[in-house]
């Protein structure tokens, strides 16, 4: 990201009062265990690149309490109006 990294980026959304409990999904190649780590306690989530889309809708899914619809094989999630 051109004007701030993820690290940035989530304390900028923590500390904004209408963001501050909003899902966030940090995709990235990062190795740093110290680095994702730092990210996981600030209350995202870490998926690493490259990634599948079942590990994608896992963490949604695990992070929103999404509940699938039609046993996750290409169906829906529903929870709360999410549609994946």
């Amino acid at each position: 990201m051109p004007e701030m990294n993820g690290e940035e980026m989530l304390d900028a959304v923590r500390t904004n009062p209408e963001t501050t409990s909003l899902p966030v999904v940090v995709v990235s190649t990062e190795g740093s265990d110290t680095r994702i780590e730092m990210l996981q306690k600030k209350g995202a989530e870490f998926v690493h690149k490259p990634f599948t889309p079942e590990i994608l809708r896992d963490t949604i899914t695990n992070m929103t309490g999404a509940v699938c619809s039609h046993g996750c094989e290409g169906g829906a999630l529903q929870d709360s109006g999410l549609d994946f």
